[in-house]
């Protein structure tokens, strides 16, 4: 019918979740973290939710500035705005970016 969304049974009470596309578009400025600091770095972006890693960008190689184009990740939500706890996390695919 056109609808979509989740309907989830908590306590007795129907709950209906929202569902919020983040779009990860791009970083600025990032740390230099290949070769010792003098490099570039491989970022890509860890997006939890709740402590669960629930998307992974692909990696821009040797970039300071990423641009990341179609990578989205579906977030259930409270209508609210409550319900949960949203971390990103930029890496170089060597190790941490650190700035």
């Amino acid at each position: 019918d056109g609808h979509e969304g989740e309907v989830v049974l908590v306590g007795g009470h129907m709950e209906e979740y929202l569902e919020v596309e983040l779009n990860i578009v791009k970083a600025n400025g990032l740390a230099r973290a290949d070769f010792g600091g003098r490099g570039k770095s491989d970022p890509f972006v860890e997006v939890y939710w709740n402590g669960e890693c629930i998307h992974k960008t692909k990696v821009i190689n040797d970039n300071l500035n990423p641009v990341w184009e179609d990578e989205k990740c579906i977030i259930p939500v409270h209508p609210d705005g409550t319900g949960g706890e949203m971390i990103m996390t930029v890496w170089d695919s060597d190790g941490p970016l650190t700035k």
